[in-house]
């Protein structure tokens, strides 16, 4: 199943995801107004039927076949999350972190896989248990423009209790220098504080023990310190 969010786009990609819809049924098109790429995310995972979800940005690529490798590493393990292996520019993005902290096809905890160095601030190259996230209740924060994605699989990590590190070559990340974040202003770096609102708020209602509010610190630490770079690049200030 692939579900295409139409966020409001000012461009013709309704015209051209219509049409391709024509040809390919399992290809459903969602056309709505312009809520960010949250609301837009959490579009596809209320709408999704699949007993998997995978995030797909538009500018990046799927690697041909992959998922069929996907779908036999993941099946009958019943996962909460399976991460994938990414690439930019035929880089792997997480290259150390598979050489030092990951074993492959071992399934672990999220606790237990943070316990050995584990993180990251992306969702692209996961693939997620629909039932995993809908039971619970794991959707992106709304209102957040910058650090969602670290919010999100940072929660997502937390609840999991069935990781799986699948060596599959299965997403590749197209880096433009003209997208949403390269592209720092001061009304967006102001945003970013609505961020540290939202985790502070996970930590009060949501964490049940010292090793999640460890955790959500991490994603509040990464948060403030890219606060305070993208300010340095703002404001023009010299060290």
């Amino acid at each position: 199943e692939v579900i295409a969010v139409i966020d409001g786009s000012p461009d013709n990609s309704i015209d051209i995801v219509n049409e391709y819809s024509k040809l390919h049924s399992n290809l459903v098109v969602i056309d709505k107004e312009n809520g960010g790429v949250s609301s837009a995310r959490n579009r596809g995972i209320e709408v999704a039927k699949g007993d998997y979800i995978m995030f797909i940005d538009p500018d990046d690529i799927l690697i041909q076949d992959s998922l069929k490798s996907v779908c036999t590493s993941i099946e009958e393990k019943c996962i909460d999350i399976a991460v994938l292996r990414s690439y930019s520019n035929n880089k792997d993005k997480e290259e150390f972190a598979w050489k030092h902290k990951i074993e492959t096809k071992i399934i672990s905890s999220g606790i237990e896989i943070y316990e050995k160095g584990y993180t990251r601030g992306s969702i692209w190259a996961v693939v997620y248990s629909r039932h995993f996230l809908m039971s619970n209740n794991l959707y992106l924060p709304l209102n957040v423009k910058n650090s969602e994605d670290s919010i999100f699989f940072m929660q997502c990590q937390i609840a999991a209790e069935k990781v799986l590190f699948a060596d599959i070559k299965a997403y590749s990340i197209t880096v433009s220098p003209d997208s949403a974040s390269r592209n720092m202003t001061q009304q967006r770096l102001e945003q970013w504080f609505e961020a540290l609102k939202y985790i502070k708020k996970i930590k009060t209602d949501k964490c049940n023990s010292t090793i999640e509010i460890v955790m959500m610190d991490g994603v509040n630490y990464s948060t403030i310190s890219s606060i305070t770079n993208n300010a340095i690049r703002v404001m023009g200030w010299k060290a």
